[in-house]
């Protein structure tokens, strides 16, 4: 009986072909985006914290910093200097001419909550954002999803499935963005496209969606995408606004507007 031996080049080639090199590189991104979640989701002692007088912010980054590097890990945490204007408070965070308090309560926190903690000083209007795997530190106005919609993104999807480009633009824009289990196998459907930062994550993510057949619900705390189905029952409950009393009075009885 005759037998073809499949060359080891070929075999690899045809192994390799359904892990193209894009789609290993957005795992990635996702690999490093979870990592650094659980990475602020890890207590630390706050003892160093609270006995030190005068600790600059910027002071208190980098002692965070070192708490993470004793564990072999890597905090990486950058300022975006930018959108900080000058003469508001919050600028006092780029010039580091802040002190830094801490209560004396709680004695341990997680990462996240003692960001929030330093962040939370002298109604500083500043927050933290998860993007492009490191924490960035910005103005709580520029986290908001309105304007993270309103980034423009320069990235190329070639046949990607789509939950991997739903990914891929969350991680570039920080933006949260929730596939619904409902998609089933559409989330799966392969995207080409090409956005050369002339268009904004709004309408990208309204492009590839539509690829997909689904819908994309813009939420108060990010965007939800569906079924278009379920995402115009959705847009309906939210455009819902409940009755409020009115006082027109009636023979001295309030009456529902």
């Amino acid at each position: 009986m005759n037998q073809r031996l499949i060359p080891l080049g070929l075999l690899l080639g045809i192994l390799l072909s359904g892990f193209p090199d894009r789609a290993l590189a957005d795992s990635e991104k996702e690999h490093q985006t979870r990592a650094l979640l659980r990475l602020l989701d890890e207590m630390v002692d706050l003892k160093d914290f609270q006995n030190q007088e005068g600790l600059s912010f910027k002071g208190a980054l980098d002692l965070l910093r070192e708490k993470c590097d004793v564990r072999g890990k890597e905090l990486r945490i950058q300022i975006n200097n930018q959108a900080f204007k000058k003469g508001t408070t919050a600028r006092s965070i780029v010039d580091d001419q802040l002190p830094i308090r801490f209560p004396s309560t709680p004695r341990r926190l997680s990462l996240a909550g003692v960001l929030r903690l330093i962040l939370d000083q002298e109604q500083l209007d500043a927050t933290f954002l998860i993007r492009n795997a490191m924490v960035e530190i910005l103005p709580t106005s520029q986290a908001m999803p309105a304007v993270l919609l309103q980034t423009k993104v320069a990235v190329a999807f070639d046949r990607m499935p789509l939950e991997d480009v739903l990914q891929a633009l969350s991680f570039q824009t920080g933006a949260t963005v929730v596939l619904d289990t409902r998609a089933g196998e559409l989330a799966k459907t392969p995207i080409s496209a090409t956005f050369r930062n002339d268009v904004t994550l709004k309408a990208a993510l309204c492009m590839v969606t539509e690829m997909a057949q689904l819908k994309m619900v813009v939420m108060p705390g990010g965007v939800f995408v569906s079924t278009p189905t379920h995402a115009s029952c959705m847009q309906k409950g939210m455009m819902t606004t409940p009755r409020t009393l009115g006082k027109k009075t009636t023979k001295g009885v309030d009456r529902v507007k």
